[in-house]
């Protein structure tokens, strides 16, 4: 979530007026959103995927999910950006609220598949398979959409290019999470940690092909899950302060998110913005976005936590009742 936030301090704070891309934000890019989706992948599967899980989960994405995205979002349209609550959902981007629309299409999408392969006992190797060759034609489908620059209002509507752009990494977190149990030695080393920082770092010299582009991505993927899992399991990191905030700041994801918007406007005003591009050089621009970002992130879970106090909070975020999954795990 924090790198989120980095980013969009980027493009649409600090250098808002024109958009400019940093060198450490182009590198985040590169695996960022892929991750945000292989995470909820990865959620997204069960091994006993019943009816009654479909349903619950289905009520979750709807209430949890979509309905406080569409609140907040024509909000935030309406008063700070340049369309109005029609005006968003006929932009692909959707005013910035685009993530958590399309992450509640692909469930929508995916799910049945699941419980329908669950309920035909479907051997674990063919449902990657099938998985796997779903990912691959998403994958084609938007570079097709992307090469001819299709831009048909049904497909906005959907944002139908991030859809089949990021769908190969939702499914990806999904063949993750059941072949998860008999790799997990192999994805706690630091073996695979140095493979893939190696592979990262070679593929980022030679990018400009479709292909090369998603196995940096890939590589960015399996990088952050193994510096994840070596930190949290082989060192003393899970005991910190830091582990702490970021444990805080992972259960708060959906709230951060939506509300992390409104308070990147505030960098807009030019006095700020160049008094932060004054103290940022070249080397020092990671230490003091990411300072920033992390304040980002705190105020927005003390925004919750203040809607929560004056009983605002469960018509923003609806509360629903007998369901353990957490809603940054959605």
């Amino acid at each position: 979530m924090l790198l989120v936030i980095y980013s969009h301090i980027c493009l649409l704070g600090i250098h808002s007026t024109p958009p400019r891309l940093s060198y450490i934000n182009n590198i985040f890019l590169i695996f960022r959103m892929p991750l945000f989706f292989f995470i909820s992948g990865f959620f997204v599967y069960s091994s006993t995927y019943t009816s009654g899980l479909l349903k619950q989960r289905s009520k979750n994405r709807l209430l949890r999910q979509l309905y406080p995205t569409l609140l907040i979002g024509a909000i935030f349209c309406t008063f700070f950006y340049d369309a109005n609550f029609i005006g968003m959902w006929y932009n692909q981007n959707k005013g910035g609220y685009w993530f958590t629309i399309v992450a509640v299409e692909m469930f929508f999408t995916i799910a049945p598949l699941l419980y329908y392969l669950n309920i035909k006992k479907t051997r674990t190797i063919r449902c990657i398979a099938i998985l796997a060759i779903l990912g691959i034609l998403s994958r084609m489908l938007s570079l097709v959409i992307s090469k001819f620059a299709i831009d048909w209002p049904s497909l906005s509507f959907f944002s139908a290019f991030q859809y089949f752009h990021y769908l190969i990494f939702f499914l990806g977190g999904i063949i993750f999470r059941m072949i998860y149990p008999r790799i997990y030695a192999k994805i706690n080393s630091i073996r695979t940690l140095l493979t893939a920082a190696i592979c990262f770092t070679a593929f980022l010299c030679i990018q400009g092909n479709p292909i090369i582009s998603l196995l940096t991505s890939c590589a960015g993927i399996i990088l952050v899950i193994a510096l994840y899992s070596i930190l949290y399991t082989r060192t003393t990191f899970s005991g910190t302060r830091t582990a702490r905030l970021l444990e805080v700041i992972g259960k708060s994801t959906l709230e951060i998110y939506l509300i992390h918007y409104f308070i990147i406007e505030i960098l807009k005003y030019e006095h700020l913005r160049s008094v932060i591009e004054h103290i940022c050089g070249m080397w020092l621009e990671f230490p003091v976005y990411f300072t920033i970002s992390i304040l980002i992130a705190i105020t927005c879970i003390g925004i919750a936590k203040a809607l929560h106090l004056f009983n605002i909070s469960n018509f923003i975020f609806p509360t629903i009742k007998n369901n353990k999954q957490p809603a940054h795990a959605s």
